[in-house]
């Protein structure tokens, strides 16, 4: 996740949920902080596309887009806070 510095406690998540239909190939999977696995599935982040670069592009419920460069130092998370 652009921004957040979680390295405890990932969750694997699909991009497309399987229970609609979604697949467990790489290119629908991502590795979240539960923080962000459960915004993703409750539709409050939306993950847009893979970067060039293989890293997630994610929009935010207000239009704003967390671009992959976007990196928090190793052991923080959103707002300087460890996840």
């Amino acid at each position: 996740m652009p921004g957040c510095g979680c390295r405890h406690d990932l969750q694997l998540c699909h991009v497309r949920a399987w229970a609609r239909g979604g697949a467990n190939g790489r290119w629908n999977l991502l590795l979240l902080c539960p923080r962000h696995h459960t915004l993703l599935d409750a539709g409050r982040l939306r993950f847009l596309r893979w970067s060039t670069e293989g890293r997630p592009t994610f929009r935010l419920p207000d239009g704003k887009v967390l671009h992959p460069e976007a990196r928090a130092p190793p052991g923080s998370g959103p707002d300087g806070k460890t996840c």
